[in-house]
């Protein structure tokens, strides 16, 4: 973090922390993974690769995409553990932050209406 003299930077981390913990709802025993900020002015994003496929179990800090952002190509891992549910197919669309990009759980976990309801 850098500021001006004398600045408190806790303020500061805890709305970072607050932001990302935005990113990640646990809703209906699934984990709905959202668009992270991954920069102070991204608003939004394109998913380039997908390192999972549906089906596939992940771990924390297992890789799950490339994204690029208004400033650069960044590698996402995974801060969830479980079955990928849902993953967003690839189209090449601009992804706003906070939307919804995967959901994980356990297999055969209802997600559905997740999707139907998201905000």
């Amino acid at each position: 973090v850098i500021g001006e003299e004398n600045e408190n930077a806790v303020e500061y981390l805890k709305k970072e922390q607050e932001g990302y913990r935005e990113t990640i709802d646990k809703t209906q025993g699934v984990d709905v993974i959202r668009m992270p900020k991954m920069s102070d002015t991204m608003e939004e994003a394109v998913i380039l690769k997908w390192h999972v496929e549906v089906g596939d179990r992940i771990a924390k800090g297992d890789l799950i995409a490339e994204v690029e952002t208004d400033k650069a190509v960044i590698e996402v891992e995974s801060y969830r553990e479980g079955y990928v549910l849902y993953r967003l197919p690839l189209s090449g669309n601009h992804m706003k932050v906070g939307e919804i990009i995967m959901i994980v759980g356990e297999q055969g976990a209802p997600y559905e209406n997740v999707l139907e309801n998201r905000n």
